[in-house]
């Protein structure tokens, strides 16, 4: 009995253990992007000199800096979808579904740009990468925000 006390608490130590290291690698993860403020859910207008660019965003606070990958869906998808078709005629449906299509065409817009080529939208590439510029009105071409 006592042989299986000791086994009992050294699983216990060991288990806590890996819990709280664990627990601080989930707790300091965030602070490596803390620029990015959320799940692109939405798409938001941003200001341009002249007009405004449509770009994907977090709904409860409209930031830019949102990240998406495979399996995300929604509006935020969709704005990437569409700047992606017009800024550099991917051939993909804008469906609001980030699948397979979706990251092949981010990888290869994301090439074209010489960034990071991850098929993951996040800071970064929604810098670089040229989206729907609209002036006066009208649809006026693509631009990025660098």
């Amino acid at each position: 009995m006592e042989k299986l006390s000791k086994r009992i608490k050294t699983f216990a130590v060991a288990g806590s253990l890996a819990a709280s290291v664990l627990g601080g690698v989930v707790a300091t993860a965030p602070v490596a992007n803390a620029a990015v403020q959320g799940h692109c859910n939405s798409n938001a207008s941003v200001s341009w000199p002249g007009g405004y660019m449509v770009m994907p965003s977090v709904t409860h606070n409209g930031s830019v800096l949102c990240w998406m990958d495979y399996g995300s869906t929604g509006p935020g998808v969709w704005a990437l979808q569409r700047d992606l078709k017009q800024c550099y005629g991917a051939n993909i449906a804008v469906d609001e579904v980030f699948g397979n299509a979706t990251r092949s065409a981010l990888v290869a817009a994301q090439k074209k740009e010489g960034i990071k080529a991850d098929g993951l939208y996040g800071e970064t590439s929604a810098m670089y990468l040229k989206h729907q510029l609209v002036i006066n009105g009208k649809i006026a071409g693509c631009a990025s925000r660098r």
